[in-house]
């Protein structure tokens, strides 16, 4: 389901005239957690919520980073087994 999500969230980044990328931090019995999201004209697309250690702009910006390629490959993965 991860990928399909990943996917409809790429594919709908793709088709949109407006696109923006935030995130959230907070934390939650002592767990430091992010969530990457996505706007766009097609709707709001959550991309990933993981533990972070907390609080330091680096692991915010691998984090999102990170998050921007695995929807990349995700995205590319379903899509060439699509057309294959």
């Amino acid at each position: 389901m991860r990928t399909l999500a990943m996917a409809q969230a790429v594919e709908a980044i793709l088709a949109s005239n407006f696109v923006n990328i935030a995130w959230d931090a907070t934390t939650i019995k002592a767990k430091h957690l992010n969530e990457v999201h996505v706007n766009t004209d097609q709707g709001h697309f959550t991309l990933d919520i993981a533990t972070l250690p907390g609080g330091k702009a680096a692991d915010y910006a691998t984090h999102i980073s990170n998050v921007i390629t695995n929807a990349v490959e995700c995205y590319c993965a379903l899509y060439l087994k699509m057309t294959i």
